[in-house]
């Protein structure tokens, strides 16, 4: 119950059947490991690389399958882009299964073009001043977003003068922004 990882070090003596309620994550290099399944049953999700799809064991899922490219490295479902993760990127591809956030104007988009650093991602929600910077760093695929000039990115939200506070009055909102009889203050201070 809950997630399971299978690498190149899960070691087994005798042959498997594996039940996940939850998530289950195979990683590149576990080909030899995969041998020693005889089924996997997944009550959840699962992802795998594409340069093992042909040595997978009868897998069941009830819930999703992901196969994402074999030669990225497979970050969270969801990357809000920072200083941190620019400083710690290498000259590879990255796999992002849902989206990648860019909305902080501070970013040094350009160390990631000089490393060639690129993203596979369904989604990209771009700031427009690091737009035109950030572009190559996507593949064709890539639904692309745009966060207008002065605008500031938040996710799902109540609206409320704690919000307003910490994002300012002209907000960019990726996904719901709930609205009730409390938040009559902070929609007068929206602009």
């Amino acid at each position: 119950n809950g997630s399971f990882e299978i690498t190149d070090a899960t070691v087994y003596s005798k042959p498997v059947i594996l039940i996940v309620n939850g998530s289950l994550h195979i990683k590149t290099g576990s080909q030899d490991v995969l041998d020693q399944y005889t089924l996997i049953q997944v009550n959840g999700s699962v992802s795998y690389p594409s340069d093992i799809k042909d040595k997978l064991p009868i897998i069941k899922v009830n819930g999703g399958t992901d196969c994402y490219p074999g030669d990225a490295i497979r970050l969270k479902n969801k990357l809000i882009m920072d200083k941190t993760f620019i400083l710690r990127a290498k000259s590879e591809k990255y796999y992002v299964k849902n989206k990648i956030v860019v909305s902080d104007k501070n970013l040094n988009i350009a160390s990631l073009n000089e490393k060639e650093a690129s993203f596979i991602t369904k989604k990209a929600i771009i700031l427009e001043d690091l737009l035109e910077e950030a572009l190559p760093l996507f593949n064709e695929d890539t639904d692309i977003k745009v966060i207008p000039r002065g605008l500031t990115y938040t996710d799902s939200h109540v609206l409320d003068d704690a919000l307003i506070r910490k994002h300012g009055n002209r907000l960019y909102v990726d996904g719901d922004l709930t609205i009730n009889l409390d938040s009559k203050a902070a929609l007068d201070k929206l602009m």
